[in-house]
This record gives structure tokens, sequence and C-alpha cells, in this order.
């Protein structure tokens, strides 16, 4: 069987959620992988993963053309469309409108929670009219409401289980090549520059609803200058200039690097910590980045927020949101029982192994595309 996969801007971190379950897919099936792209080129960490079929991103009522092309371009068996956006479901739905295609819908975000709480009543409204931009609030909405006519859906969390329905996937992380025995901690810091003492790994978009600062915050209140948070990953100069002028030498930033080298990085790295904030679109996200964390066997705390509580039952520290003596504490605990950091690590790593490997996605896949064959 072929399927199709749609997401909604490939220039963006998008590709994050589809590459592990493409990969997966790709065991079974031959799998094509198309979307859009409003930036410049392909999303640069995933740029080289697949032969994407690409078409050139362009604001309403102009979106009609690369629509049409797209629709052209999808020629599987079976719609696979990521988030509920007007650039990929809403393409997959025309596709089963006039071709009669199923389509599965995978959504990984609430992203109508600004509808419900918005953060910014003027950012709020902005979206309202902006309605050149095809992925703006208004065409989410209608997405929203059409995702119930999917044939049907994955999910990444609990929370958006009782809004969408379908089965829940976790992301996942590929235990082969995420693997500590394939890595030497010191050669990796070696070749990293990465000097003596703990360091903090936090990988991804830096936004400050991930709680980057909360972290920073925890490391003065301990007063450990030989414990550093290593970021890796898009930060915007603005946001980083300031994190650098207020937490100085406590901040390193090995800036965008390629997904491939993310097991060199957490090798390196004594702990992951991700303190998220308990908001709406928080609490229905899970950080792809943890499952990568358990599968190399690195101690991980994290914030009672969404699934994460679950994730990290016996195999790492949650602590409540913005909690920063707790957090602190926490880290404290990791950096000075490197014996209970390296247990905690092995069932981290044998967790993954057996709930959120590829092995364990492919199964709940199987059961989701089986149904089409």
């Amino acid at each position: 069987m072929k399927i199709s996969v749609l997401v909604y801007d490939l220039s963006t971190n998008s590709i994050v959620r589809t590459y592990p379950i493409v990969r997966v897919l790709q065991r079974r099936h031959e799998v094509e992988v198309i979307g859009p792209v409003f930036g410049e080129g392909v999303f640069p960490p995933y740029a080289g993963e697949f032969d994407y079929r690409t078409v050139r991103g362009r604001s309403m009522p102009l979106f009609a053309l690369p629509c049409r092309e797209m629709l052209r371009k999808i020629t599987g068996d079976v719609v696979y469309a990521f988030k509920p956006k007007a650039t990929s479901y809403g393409v997959g739905f025309l596709k089963k409108v006039m071709d009669r295609k199923p389509v599965v819908l995978d959504v990984e975000d609430w992203e109508i929670s600004s509808w419900y709480h918005p953060y910014s009543r003027r950012s709020f409204v902005l979206s309202m009219l902006s309605l050149w931009k095809p992925n703006s609030l208004q065409y989410l909405l209608l997405m929203h409401f059409l995702a119930k006519l999917a044939d049907d859906v994955t999910v990444v969390s609990s929370f958006l289980q009782k809004r969408y329905g379908g089965s829940i996937l976790p992301h996942g992380a590929d235990t082969g090549y995420f693997d500590p025995a394939r890595y030497d901690r010191e050669e990796m810091r070696s070749k990293l520059g990465i000097g003596d003492g703990k360091i903090i790994l936090f990988s991804g978009t830096a936004r400050p609803m991930k709680g980057i600062e909360h972290i920073l915050e925890a490391l003065r209140m301990a007063g450990r200058d030989d414990i550093r948070l290593l970021m890796v990953g898009d930060i915007g100069g603005g946001y980083l200039r300031s994190l650098q002028g207020k937490y100085g030498s406590m901040l390193m930033h090995a800036g965008k690097r390629p997904h491939s080298e993310m097991p060199s990085f957490l090798a390196a790295a004594d702990m992951v910590v991700l303190p998220q904030r308990r908001t709406p679109y928080n609490e229905a996200q899970v950080p792809g980045k943890i499952f990568e964390a358990l599968a190399m066997g690195k101690p991980v705390i994290g914030s009672s927020v969404s699934d994460i509580p679950g994730i990290l039952d016996e195999c790492g520290i949650v602590v409540e949101p913005d909690d920063t003596r707790a957090l602190a504490e926490a880290i404290m605990h990791v950096a000075g029982n490197d014996g209970e950091a390296r247990r905690m690590g092995a069932k981290a790593r044998k967790k993954c192994v057996s709930h959120y490997s590829w092995d364990a996605m492919e199964r709940i896949l199987a059961e989701v595309f089986g149904k089409f064959e």
C-alpha cells in the first residue's frame, strides 16, 4: 500500500513529528511526503531525510494554485495529513471528496486553544482578520470541525484523544540509533568542545513557554556554577541575547544542528530538563525530545503537564510547573547522585524500548492502516 503524507509547511519544524512516523511506515509501505514550502527550503535539520515533493506556498486566494498542484502529486492509496490545517488536512479532505481517498488525520497540538483561552486579545483579533494566511485561526476552526469526517485519527496525548478520538501514537525514538552503548560521553564532550561540569540539555525551538528561563533561574537558586544549560536548536537572536545578558556563562548555545547529531549531544549531557508550563497548548502537547532522552538513558526532569507524569513514572522526576525551588532540588539531586542517575537512566532506556520505540509505534500504525489494505 502507498501512503501520501501531507505536511502543512515543510520549511518549519512541523517535520519533527512527521519524521519518525514516516520512517516507521516505510517498514511496510511505500510513502511519499508532500507539502508546501512557505520559507526558504525544507526545514534544515531534516532537509536530507526524504525525497520531498514540494510546492511553493502562497497566500489566499492564490493558495488555490499550490493546492491544485498538491492534489495532483497525491498518488497514494491513503492520505495521512499532519495537523488539522488547511494546507495539510484541508488538501487531504479535498482529495477524499474528489477521489474517495481515505484520510487519516494526525493531531499533535491543540492549536485552536487561543479561541478558548486567548493569550493576547490583540493577536487573537489579528489572527481572525488574517484571511490571506491559509493557516490562520478561522481556517483552523474550520479544519477542527471537519476533523470528525476523517477516516481515522492519531494523536499525541490523552488530552487530544478526548477531543479528537482515535489512537494515541507517541513520537517515539529510534532506539537502535539513540543507543547510549554506541557513544562515549567523554569523546562526545571533547568533539563538541564541552568542558568539565554537569550539562543540562535543551534541544528544539526555544520559546518562553517552554520554561528555559525557569531552568536558568533554578540553576541560579542552586548556586551551582558547575552546572550549565546547553541549548541546541533554533532561538531568535533577540531572545538569545536577552538570556545571555541575564545569565551569562550559565548558558551555552550550539545553534541549529542536523537531527542526526542529537545522540552525540545527548551522550555528552548529564540530564534533560523539560519544565513545561501549564497552558492549554502545553496540556495537549508531549515534547518528542523526551523519548530520545529516555532512549539515550538520560535522567529526565519534567513538569506535571499533559502525559509527562505517566511517561516518567519510575524512570524520571516530575515537579510542579513554575516551582523553581522544586526544580532546583531535582537538578541538584540528579547532579549529586551519579549512581542513582545511572539507575534512573537505565530504567528510562528500558521503558522507551518497550513503550516508545519505533517498534512500539509500528504496532499502533499497523492497526490504524491495516483497515485500509
